[in-house]
C-alpha cells in the first residue's frame, strides 16, 4: 500500500508542481483495490491523525498574538534586572533581547535600576521613568511601570507610541493630509526635527517646512508642537481593531433555539433588502467606498454573520445538513419584516445562497451568486486552484484533523505575519487579487474579515471547507426564484470554466467581470451591486 503515504509525505511539494499534483490526483482518485489496502489506510491515518493532535496540543500552549495594532513598545523587567517578554516593537525600536541584563547591554544609570527595584519590592512608593535610546534614531524612549504582574516583575511601557500605517490612514481621512504629509509627520511625531526630517526624506528643508504650514492650516493646530501632539494622539488614538469598533454597530436577534445571529446594516435603512452571505474571506462588511453605490442604487444591505462565524453561534446540525440554515434566515427575514429579497451569496455562501432558497422562496426576489465555488464532483477540480486551496481541499476530503490542523496554523501565520503578507499568503498564485489587495481599503476589509472569520474559532472556517469540498448540489431543491451568476474572469480559486458549466447547470445567466479576481465582491463592489439593482429593476 503504497499510495496513501505517497499521497501523504507529497501533499505540499505536489501542491507547488502541477505535474506532481496531477498524480496526487490520481494517486487519491484510483481508491483501493485490496481490503488489506483499505486496512493500511485506516491504520496509517489513525497514527497520523494522533500525531496531529498531539502537535494542536502544543499549539494550545503558545499564547496568540494580539490582533490589535502594537503602538508602544513594552518589556517586562524581572527582579535580577532581565528583559523578558519584550513586544514587536521593543524588539524593532530598542533592539531588546529576551534575557538581555539590562545593566550590561543597555547604558542605565543604576540608580534608577535601585529604584525600580525597591518599587517592585514594596519598599518604595513611586518607580522612576525608564530611559532607553530608540536603535534607528537614538532618540530616547521614556519608559513607566503599567503593571506588577508576578513575584515582582515590572512591565514597562514606552509612553511615546511609534508612528503607524493606521494613524497615517486616520490623519489623511480627517483632516485631508496627503500621504506625503503624514510620512513627515510621522518623523515628527517619533522626534525628528524639521532638518532630519529633511535628511531622511532627501527633501529640502523648505519643502518640509511648507509640508508642516500646510499641516498646520489643516488641522488647526497651534504650531509645530501642537500638531506633533495631534499626531501623537492620533498615533493612540486610532487602534482599536475594525472588529471591535464594528461590534457597537452590530445587531442580534436571538432564534428560537436560543442562539444568537448577529448581522450588520449597511446602506439606506428603507431601501430594497439585500441579504448577504458572506464567504469564507472577506468578511460580510462591504467597504466604505461602496456606501454611495448602495445609496444610489437603494439598496439596504444585511449581511448576518454565518454560524461559527463572527459572534453567531453554530449548530451541530449545519455540519452535515447546511439547508438547516434556512430557519436561521427564516427568523431573521421575520425580525426584520422583510420581503421581495435579494438573497446574494458570496464565495461558499453562494451555496448556502442556493441550498436556503426553496425554502426561503416565498421572501425571494433573486438569488445572486457572486464568485461562487461551484460543487466538487472530483479532486481534479482543483488541479489549476492556488497552493493553499489545493491543499485545504485535499485536507477536507482526507483527514478532517489535518483540516483543523491546517485551520489552526494558518491563522497562527496571517496573524505573526500581518496584513502586510496576507495577500500574498492568501493569493499566492492570483494577480488580479494581488492587484486589488494594493488598495488599502479592500487590504483592510480582508485583514479584518479574517479576524471576523475566527473570532469565535476555527469550526466557521472547517465546516465551510469541507462544504466547499463536496458535492452540496444533491441537497438543493427546486425553486422558481431567478437565479443569476457574477464571476471574475481572472478568478483562480473557482475557474471560469467550472462556473460556466454550473452556472448551465441551474439555467442561470453569467455575468463576468473582466479584470476581477475571486475578492470582487469588495473589488470591484460597484459591478456586483449595479448587477443586484438590474435585477430588481
Amino acid at each position: 500500500m503504497k499510495a496513501f503515504p505517497e499521497l501523504v509525505g507529497s501533499l505540499y511539494e505536489a501542491a507547488a508542481d502541477p505535474a506532481k499534483f496531477d498524480r496526487l490526483l490520481r494517486l487519491a482518485e484510483a481508491g483501493f483495490e485490496k481490503a488489506e489496502d483499505q486496512v493500511s489506510f485506516s491504520a496509517l491515518r489513525t497514527a497520523w491523525e494522533a500525531h496531529i493532535a498531539r502537535a494542536e496540543d502544543i499549539l494550545t500552549k503558545f499564547p496568540m498574538d494580539p490582533t490589535d495594532t502594537e503602538t508602544n513598545p513594552a518589556f517586562d523587567l524581572e527582579r535580577n534586572g532581565r528583559v523578558a517578554r519584550p513586544n514587536k516593537l521593543a524588539q524593532r525600536l530598542m533592539g531588546l533581547k529576551e534575557g538581555d541584563l539590562l545593566c550590561q547591554s543597555y547604558d542605565v544609570e543604576s540608580s534608577v535600576l535601585k529604584a525600580l527595584a525597591a518599587y517592585s519590592d514594596g519598599g518604595a512608593e513611586f518607580a522612576p521613568a525608564l530611559r532607553l535610546p530608540r536603535e534607528d534614531n537614538g532618540k530616547l524612549v521614556h519608559f513607566v511601570v503599567r503593571a506588577i504582574p508576578s513575584n515582582g516583575t515590572l512591565r514597562l511601557t514606552g509612553v511615546e507610541a511609534a508612528w503607524h500605517q493606521q494613524a497615517s490612514r486616520t490623519m489623511q481621512f480627517l483632516y485631508g493630509l496627503t500621504p506625503s504629509e503624514t510620512e513627515v509627520l510621522g518623523f515628527l511625531c517619533e522626534g525628528h526635527s524639521p532638518a532630519e526630517t529633511a535628511e531622511k526624506r532627501q527633501r529640502s528643508i523648505e519643502t518640509i517646512r511648507q509640508q508642516i504650514r500646510a499641516m498646520i492650516d489643516k488641522t488647526h493646530a497651534q504650531g509645530l508642537s501642537g500638531l506633533i501632539q495631534l499626531g501623537q494622539a492620533t498615533t493612540l488614538g486610532c487602534t482599536l481593531s475594525q472588529s471591535k469598533r464594528f461590534q457597537n454597530q452590530e445587531s442580534e436577534v436571538f432564534l428560537s433555539d436560543g442562539r444568537r445571529l448577529v448581522f450588520i446594516e449597511q446602506g439606506p435603512r428603507n431601501g430594497r433588502p439585500v441579504v448577504f452571505l458572506h464567504g469564507c474571506l472577506g468578511g460580510n462588511r462591504l467597504p466604505k467606498s461602496a456606501e454611495n453605490c448602495l445609496f444610489e442604487n437603494n439598496l439596504r444591505w444585511i449581511a448576518p454573520a454565518r454560524p461559527w462565524h463572527g459572534r453567531s453561534e453554530g449548530h451541530t446540525s449545519f455540519a452535515d445538513r447546511p439547508t438547516a440554515y434556512s430557519n436561521d434566515l427564516f427568523e431573521l427575514f421575520d425580525h426584520l419584516d422583510l420581503s421581495d429579497v435579494s438573497l446574494v451569496g458570496y464565495d461558499v455562501g453562494a451555496a448556502f445562497a442556493l441550498l436556503s432558497a426553496s425554502n426561503l422562496a416565498s421572501r425571494l426576489a433573486q438569488v445572486v451568486c457572486v464568485g461562487p465555488t461551484p460543487p466538487t464532483r472530483g479532486l481534479r477540480d482543483f488541479a489549476d486552484a492556488p497552493m493553499a486551496q489545493r491543499i485545504l481541499a485535499m485536507a477536507a476530503k482526507t483527514s478532517e484533523p489535518l483540516l483543523r490542523y491546517l485551520a489552526v496554523i494558518g491563522d497562527r501565520k496571517i496573524r505573526a505575519e500581518g496584513p502586510q503578507c496576507f495577500a500574498a499568503t492568501v493569493f499566492a498564485d492570483s494577480t488580479a487579487d494581488l492587484v486589488a489587495c494594493q488598495d488599502e481599503e479592500i487590504l483592510e476589509v480582508m485583514w479584518q474579515g479574517h479576524h471576523f472569520h475566527v473570532l469565535s474559532g476555527n469550526e466557521g472556517f472547517i465546516n465551510d471547507c469541507r462544504l466547499i469540498a463536496s458535492d452540496w448540489s444533491k441537497q438543493m431543491q427546486q425553486h422558481l426564484i431567478p437565479v443569476s451568476v457574477v464571476h471574475g474572469g481572472r478568478d483562480k480559486i473557482a475557474s471560469i470554466q467550472r462556473v460556466r458549466k454550473f452556472a448551465c447547470e441551474l439555467k442561470a445567466p453569467l455575468s463576468i467581470v473582466e479584470n476581477a479576481g475571486h475578492s470582487l465582491a469588495f473589488s470591484h463592489t460597484k459591478n456586483v451591486l449595479d448587477h443586484i439593482a438590474g435585477g430588481l429593476d
